[in-house]
């Protein structure tokens, strides 16, 4: 996990979500919270915790400003929040 910090150094602003497993176990001491922890240790940016996958759009259009790139990074269900938030981002530009 103390590799996840250094790798995101650069980014302005994080966002993490809930730590979804593939079929394995859980592993002891693998959470969310952890990785935020490790990542902060390591980072000046903001890292912010959105639990639910789902709700990810909606966190990353109320970051997100004009000019700004926004990665998705993950497996599984996170595919879709990529189109989801631009789809969040467009609805409040027009609002």
């Amino acid at each position: 996990m103390s590799a996840f910090g250094p790798s995101l150094a650069g980014a302005d602003h994080i966002v993490l979500t809930d730590i979804y497993g593939a079929g394995e176990d859980q592993m002891p001491g693998i959470t969310i919270e952890a990785l935020a922890d490790e990542v902060r240790r390591s980072t000046k940016a903001p890292v912010d915790v959105v639990k639910k996958v789902d709700d990810v759009p909606g966190a990353l259009a109320a970051i997100a400003r004009r000019g700004d790139v926004v990665v998705t990074l993950g497996a599984g269900s996170i595919g879709s929040v990529g189109a989801k938030t631009v789809e969040a981002i467009a609805r409040g530009a027009s609002a």
